[in-house]
């Protein structure tokens, strides 16, 4: 089972993650992920974004989601809390002038969230956050938070009407309802008889 945390970088993502998986670890086998991936691959990537035209750029990000989707199936049988996927493809990549629909086409082999949680908070919150690190990223230097929300509330937009199961949060006071979350993978492990 695939849950999937996204949205704009200083967000929450990672630390909601880590609580949730404290929560949940004596329940479920647990596998945590994250894109891009943390090999030489995805560092790679991270590392060069601006080196690439926004073509390459797109197939090398998935490339890395392919070379991901062999660790996602190998571990199917594990309740996976992945940090970043297809959402932030749909997100990021719209700058790059590619069409939502094209970037939607190009990741349909690949597997498909189960859960999906959009994490966000204000332009003001992301800011201070983003603020207290050392190194910014290549997003984080060249967008705003406002447009950096912008892009994720479409990406939201566009992936509700495509899949079940894609919520929005906010995370101002980066104290989210963890129990709304759980609540919601919980629910979801049930109606899917995941460990029965």
């Amino acid at each position: 089972m695939l849950i999937v945390f996204d949205g704009p970088n200083c967000s929450g993502k990672t630390t909601l993650i880590e609580k949730i998986n404290k929560r949940l670890i004596g329940k479920y086998n647990i596998f945590l992920t994250k894109e891009p991936t943390q090999d030489v691959f995805g560092k790679y990537l991270k590392e060069n974004h601006s080196i690439f035209d926004s073509t390459t750029y797109l197939f090398l990000i998935t490339a890395n989601r392919a070379y991901h989707n062999n660790t996602i199936l190998k571990n199917s049988d594990k309740l996976i809390l992945c940090d970043r996927y297809i959402p932030s493809s749909l997100a990021l990549q719209q700058t790059l002038d590619i069409s939502l629909d094209f970037i939607w086409m190009i990741n349909q082999k690949f597997v498909m969230p189960d859960l999906t949680f959009f994490i966000s908070a204000s332009e003001i919150e992301l800011e201070k956050r983003l603020n207290l690190r050392k190194e910014k990223s290549y997003v984080e230097k060249n967008l705003s938070r406002k447009n950096e929300i912008e892009l994720y509330r479409s990406a939201y937009c566009y992936m509700k009407d495509k899949l079940e199961n894609v919520y929005w949060l906010e995370n101002d006071d980066n104290n989210l309802n963890i129990d709304f979350v759980v609540r919601k993978i919980e629910e979801w492990v049930k109606k899917k008889d995941f460990y029965d």
